[in-house]
């Protein structure tokens, strides 16, 4: 049995969880520790914790603001299965980790600092710009973008549907090569397909990505 835990919504469950304290609690009391750099990566080995449910030494990789602990666990019954925690953190404001267990689909999860400036600023303050531009006197609140088919796969497009306050709608505005470099620079996560979509709330300020 492979089990693998991932950092929820809230940024302290990883700090509170049982595997990190333990790790924290080693490093403090100088438990002993052995550590080697491979390449960019730094791998450290805490020895097992006959207190707790280790079946084996706590092995840590720490690499690109990603630390992945590995070890085996002793179940109440007797048996032993393999126990995974995964935790990140970024500098930038709207990071993702994503984790994908078995090809079974990958998973998002936010490793961001929110105190770190807003990404999308200045995307918003561009579609504005065009939506002045092109609709003077109407309030947009929502512009959804599709992807096109090209030789080297789908990429969003810079074209968008706009929902104006007024319940109205407009299809296929054009917003220029700096929002469709934008989309394919900040927003594409991954290879993208047919229904890959991002949606801009421009009321909220939210941006979202979707497939």
């Amino acid at each position: 049995m492979h089990d693998i835990k991932t950092m929820s919504d809230d940024a302290n469950a990883f700090e509170a969880s049982d595997d990190r304290q333990l790790i924290l609690m080693a490093a403090q009391q100088d438990i002993d520790c052995t550590t080697t750099r491979v390449g960019d990566a730094d791998v450290h080995v805490y020895p097992a914790n006959l207190d707790t449910d280790d079946a084996s030494d706590r092995y840590v990789v720490e690499v690109f603001g990603v630390s992945l602990l590995i070890r085996r666990r002793r179940q109440d019954g007797g048996s032993v299965d393999t126990y995974v925690h995964v935790d990140g953190k970024s500098a930038e404001r709207d990071t993702w980790l994503r984790v994908e267990v078995m090809n079974g689909g990958e998973s998002w999860h936010p490793i961001g600092n929110p105190a770190a400036p807003d990404p999308h600023e200045e995307f918003i303050a561009e579609l504005q710009r065009v939506l002045a531009e092109d609709f003077p006197g109407r309030t947009a609140v929502k512009v959804v973008f599709g992807t096109d088919e090209w030789d080297n796969g789908y990429f969003y497009d810079e074209n968008g549907g706009v929902t104006f306050a007024d319940g109205g709608t407009e299809r296929d505005v054009d917003f220029g090569d700096t929002v469709r470099d934008v989309l394919n620079g900040g927003y594409m996560h991954g290879s993208l397909g047919r229904w890959y979509e991002v949606t801009v709330d421009l009321v909220a300020g939210i941006v979202d990505c979707t497939c």
